[in-house]
């Protein structure tokens, strides 16, 4: 709708172009945040959903809160908005909506002293019975730092679930015990923006995950964490650039296929307590039993063949009370990992073939 003010021999010529929405309108979902392993205030996630006419409306989320904005686009998919985080102190946004066909918006987030850099894609719409190419289970472990007594050693599990249209649901352990949890959608291109508000908005995780044929779901993955004396462990706190592995899982059939390809097996721990590691010898039954052949200390190992996920205990030297041990399968590296908390700190406990 355009108004104007009639007057005496008026001219008024229109001219229509096409709309450059029609395609490009959708839910887009994405992440902005400084290169490298920066600062929580600098990162965060947002949605950004556009209509056919250009108008928009969206969610910022940073710093553990979520800020709403709105507008219309212009004719070339810019727009931008400033939102108020408090009384003194605001970020700018700028939105650019690709209008020729890759399903992206790029853009930026700044406060006047940094700048965070904007990315996102549009959410596939599969309709029936297209499915997504992505869909099924995974499993996923987040590396932890060997032999580090700042940074936890062990290494963060989870599992991966996509449904046939495209959504992700993420749920896991942060080798500290911290439980995560993300749901959001992937891209036709396979990325998926991984991003976790922890420690009361003070911390996260944040990167950008791609799934390839040789790794599955991969990709360089920041964790935040601060420094609170509130927490029980790693009070110092730390930002520490880790990279995301996961493997598809597929639960075995019948009652005579391994879940991994592993008859004499090692499961061994090693940093958390430990000066030197801990090595148990193990064997894996054609059903999945893990059978503790030659294990000090380890006693119990099973697997969940339902999720791709193990559990255990240990007993330490000189102790009564088991400390108990968890982890994942990675079915394509034929391998499981995870971790174990001791009073202070993480260890790291892996199960793979006897080399």
């Amino acid at each position: 709708r355009l108004s104007f003010r009639m007057v005496s021999n008026l001219s008024l010529t229109a001219n229509f172009v096409p709309n450059p929405f029609l395609n490009v309108k959708g839910t887009y979902n994405g992440l902005f945040f400084v290169p490298g392993c920066a600062t929580n205030e600098s990162t965060g996630f947002f949605n950004f959903n556009l209509t056919d006419r250009g108008t928009y409306t969206a969610s910022v989320q940073l710093g553990g809160k979520k800020y709403p904005a709105s507008g219309t686009l212009d004719l070339e998919g810019f727009g931008t908005n400033k939102l108020s985080l408090t009384k003194t102190s605001f970020v700018q946004v700028a939105w650019s909506v690709e209008l020729h066909g890759s399903n992206t918006i790029s853009g930026a987030v700044s406060n006047g002293v940094w700048t965070a850099a904007l990315l996102g894609d549009r959410a596939p719409n599969y309709v029936a019975p297209i499915n997504s190419p992505w869909l099924g289970k995974y499993t996923w472990v987040l590396p932890g730092q060997a032999g580090s007594t700042n940074i936890p050693a062990g290494d963060s599990f989870g599992t991966l679930s996509i449904d046939r249209k495209g959504v992700a649901t993420l749920a896991g352990t942060l080798a500290e015990g911290t439980k995560i949890s993300q749901s959001v959608p992937v891209s036709t291109n396979g990325h998926l923006p991984f991003y976790v508000s922890l420690y009361s908005g003070k911390g996260g995780l944040v990167g950008w995950l791609t799934n390839s044929p040789a790794e599955d779901f991969s990709g360089d993955v920041c964790w935040i964490r601060p420094a609170l004396t509130s927490l029980k462990i790693y009070t110092n706190g730390f930002n520490y650039l880790t990279n995301f592995a996961s493997s598809t899982y597929r639960q075995p059939a019948g009652t005579t296929n391994r879940v991994i390809l592993v008859t004499n097996a090692l499961a061994t721990l090693s940093d958390g307590a430990f000066q030197t590691p801990l090595t148990n010898e193990v064997f894996l039954t054609p059903n999945n039993k893990v059978l503790l052949t030659n294990s000090p200390r380890l006693k119990s190992f099973s697997f969940t063949l339902s999720s791709g996920l193990f559990s255990g205990s240990y007993l330490p030297a000189g102790a009564t009370k088991s400390i108990p041990l968890n982890g994942a399968i990675l079915q394509r590296g034929n391998r499981a990992s995870g971790f174990f908390l001791n009073t202070n700190q993480s260890g790291r406990v892996t199960f793979e073939a006897v080399p």
